[in-house]
């Protein structure tokens, strides 16, 4: 994946900052989560560390009116300890729900770079995400503190939803963003 993420965000990076028009990028985050959170929707896969993310949202976009006008969004989450980084992109709705305070939740595909059998050292157990390829279910709640910043909490999920094979422990995270709008 090292060798796949660095092209793909320089290709991102390039096409967001010279042509705003054409991306129609509403606006940009950068947030940070702590990787391998157990949830029910886990396991424990041996992870650690922290997850930095960066990404960009669109506005609503009016072609996807038949499913509420979600907003086009695609981010990058690397973690810092060399567990699993992935690239993920995908819609997300926003929801006002009092004053400044919204929600949005959001559904990608993401790519990560952990590919290949992996093994807890501990007890043999199988610790990897079975697939390359992973949805990316996520939960935001977010404060609007001025016109242009809003502070995110969130809710990361990747997993394969034993769609491509048995092994599916998947990985959450949780954590908070910044993001700005244009």
């Amino acid at each position: 994946m090292k060798n796949i993420l660095h092209p793909m965000l320089s290709i991102c990076a390039l096409a967001t900052f010279t042509c705003p028009e054409q991306a129609s990028a509403e606006e940009i985050f950068i947030g940070a989560n702590i990787n391998g959170i157990e949830t029910p929707f886990s396991a424990d896969v041996g992870e650690d560390g922290v997850n930095i993310q960066f990404g960009i949202r669109g506005e609503p976009e009016k072609f996807l009116s038949f499913i509420g006008s979600p907003s086009l969004y695609a981010l990058a989450s690397i973690n810092t300890q060399e567990d699993t980084s992935f690239v993920a992109g995908g819609v997300s709705w926003h929801f006002d729900l009092i004053s400044n305070i919204y929600f949005r939740p959001g559904v990608g595909i993401a790519v990560q770079d952990r590919s290949g059998e992996r093994f807890s050292v501990t007890d043999g157990s199988r610790t990897d995400l079975g697939s390359t390829v992973l949805f990316e279910p996520e939960l935001v709640l977010g404060l609007e503190a001025s016109e242009k910043i809003s502070l995110e909490l969130t809710w990361l999920h990747v997993s394969h939803a034993h769609i491509f094979d048995r092994q599916n422990p998947g990985i959450d995270m949780m954590g908070a963003r910044l993001a700005f709008k244009f």
